[in-house]
């Protein structure tokens, strides 16, 4: 069902340094003097609120992987409740008739 949950986890620390560096990046662009095709530019560059749309889209990124993680987790858990189940009734010794009734259900 899906990826492990060491994989998630490590993509999501993957994610987390991918968005550091970048981050940091984008700090090191902003602060040496912008060529001059870049101060023309219109609208010009705001380099203060880069590293915050950098963070949204990348927290986004984050959010749906978390909630992948989430369901397949649930996933998980409910074919766990399923097959515990199936044993309970296989435990009861029902006969054919109540088999096929069962899977009916």
């Amino acid at each position: 069902y899906g990826r492990s949950k060491q994989l998630i986890v490590q993509r999501l620390t993957t994610l987390q340094q991918q968005l550091q560096e970048a981050s940091q990046a984008l700090q090191e662009f902003g602060n040496p003097l912008l060529p001059q095709c870049l101060s023309e530019m219109k609208p010009s560059l705001d380099f203060t609120t880069m590293p915050a749309m950098v963070t949204a889209v990348v927290g986004k990124g984050q959010h749906k992987l978390k909630q992948l993680f989430e369901y397949n987790k649930k996933m998980l858990k409910l074919d766990s409740t399923d097959h515990r189940f199936v044993q309970y009734v296989y435990d009861l010794k029902p006969n054919k008739q109540q088999i096929r009734s069962i899977r009916n259900i």
